[in-house]
């Protein structure tokens, strides 16, 4: 009977320990949360991205798919990476494409960095 009892509390002591080690909580992030958590970074990003784009979209049109003030280039067709590049050009004086280097120097100024990066990507998926 010692015996039988004995191996019945290894068996229980061994259960307990796992589930004990089951709902210890991890450091390591839940996925679920890094991706709600980016879903809304990405809408607030988008919803900021919107509201820089109104000043824009005057010139390149909502699709940006204008010919900016009859001569530059449409942007619709640019990656993110090239509005990127021409946008960080215009700012730090590098660019005077058809003469907009003042105009666009102007706009792109008054952005950070990181405001440059979401209205990049957010004009480059603009047809999507």
């Amino acid at each position: 009977m010692k015996k039988i009892l004995f191996i019945f509390l290894l068996i229980f002591s061994g259960c307990s320990n796992n589930i004990s080690n089951n709902l210890e909580t991890s450091d390591e992030p839940d996925n679920m949360m890094i991706a709600v958590s980016q879903t809304q970074n990405n809408e607030e990003e988008n919803i900021l991205a919107a509201d820089i784009y109104v000043a824009c979209s005057g010139c390149h049109g909502e699709k940006g798919d204008y010919v900016a003030l009859g001569v530059s280039d449409m942007i619709s067709n640019w990656n993110s990476k090239e509005i990127y590049q021409a946008l960080q050009d215009y700012k730090n004086s590098r660019r005077n494409r058809y003469g907009m280097g003042p105009l666009m120097q102007n706009q792109a100024d008054s952005l950070s960095d990181n405001e440059l990066r979401i209205l990049s990507n957010y004009i480059a998926n603009l047809n999507y």
